[in-house]
């Protein structure tokens, strides 16, 4: 039992890092309470802030559902649960836009929306699929001008 954690590793290792930790056949299992978090980090502080925005939260929400809908995910499953924040008491899959500063040098985002999927295929499709939906929204909403600090210490 646990929670199976990586090094960074590449959009291309995504699939193999599923297929060895999936508690699918004779691995294990999964229930309610697992969640299939990824993190992502971003190489500028302008990417970060564009981000880290409600207009992006909103973006990716509507495009989580589609992605629901296009794989034809069941009513009532872990996806919807959590995408409505519906996780039996537990406040970190909560539904609306939240942020937290971890480390503002490590331009980290926190996907905590999707479930551990029965099949380790659409738990792949998923992770893949928020690196699509980051990247997509990046090359649309790049900032006008550079972002640069204006203070000193």
């Amino acid at each position: 039992t646990g929670e199976f954690v990586s090094n960074a590793i590449q959009p291309n290792e995504v699939s193999e890092f599923i297929e060895k930790t999936h508690p699918s056949g004779s691995r294990g299992r999964s229930n309610w309470s697992c969640g299939g978090h990824v993190h992502i980090s971003v190489l500028s502080n302008a990417d970060y802030m564009t981000l880290m925005t409600e207009k992006f939260y909103d973006h990716f929400v509507k495009k989580w559902i589609e992605f629901g809908k296009l794989n034809q995910i069941n009513e009532g499953s872990a996806f919807w649960n959590r995408l409505n924040g519906i996780c039996r008491g537990m406040n970190y899959c909560r539904s609306g836009f939240k942020v937290e500063h971890d480390s503002p040098r490590k331009k980290t985002l926190e996907f905590r929306i999707p479930p551990i999927f029965q099949k380790s295929s659409l738990q792949n499709k998923a992770v893949l699929e928020i690196l699509k939906i980051v990247q997509e929204y990046l090359e649309i909403n790049i900032p006008q001008k550079p972002i640069t600090l204006r203070l000193k210490i």
